[in-house]
């Protein structure tokens, strides 16, 4: 599977999670296996921003969030089969 065919597939998957998250995730391409080593990049960061952002207003919770699920179904779902 591809990178562009994962996005598609979790697209479908988490409609609204995927929305939030599309200008962050950039273009897509590379393998699957690239594609999800991106999400959880991205996913990391978004963990250390919402670390260091207090709890009233903060912006980067429901992304983390967001990356947190969409790398776990990917992983799950879409990645390398041990």
């Amino acid at each position: 599977m591809d990178a562009i065919n994962l996005w598609a597939a979790l697209r479908s998957l988490h409609p609204e999670r995927t929305e939030r998250l599309v200008e962050a995730v950039g273009p897509v391409f590379g393998t699957a296996e690239s594609f999800i080593e991106h999400l959880d990049t991205l996913r990391q960061g978004a963990a250390i921003a919402n670390g260091r952002c207090g709890y009233i207003g903060n912006p980067y919770e429901q992304i983390a969030e967001d990356f947190e699920v969409l790398v776990c179904v990917a992983k799950r779902d879409f990645g390398p089969k041990q």
